[in-house]
């Protein structure tokens, strides 16, 4: 009795969702103004999201050493300090009156 329950359950969402991308399809292909818009705005979103990828990618290092950056630390000292030394520092850095 369950089973039969789970599976028009399932196969009412499977229809939602196809019913869904078919329509969607449907207007994706019409020459309407919303979904020119909606193709514009889409595009710009992807294309903004690709820029912050490569930007991240080349600038990344940079906006990391300048929030991280902690008194006469250099990037490349830190890179070779282990992670409990520089949490050991931090420590005593803040117990100091």
């Amino acid at each position: 009795m369950e089973e039969s329950w789970d599976f028009e359950f399932l196969s009412r969402i499977a229809d939602s969702c196809l019913s869904f991308i078919s329509e969607f399809v449907d207007d994706w292909l019409a020459n309407d103004m919303r979904v020119s818009i909606f193709k514009i705005l889409l595009s710009w979103l992807i294309f903004s999201l690709i820029v912050i990828h490569f930007a991240w990618k080349v600038y990344g290092n940079t906006v990391n050493d300048m929030y991280y950056r902690q008194g006469g630390c250099t990037s490349k000292n830190r890179r070779r300090r282990s992670r409990l030394e520089v949490l050991k520092m931090n420590r005593l850095e803040h117990q100091r009156p």
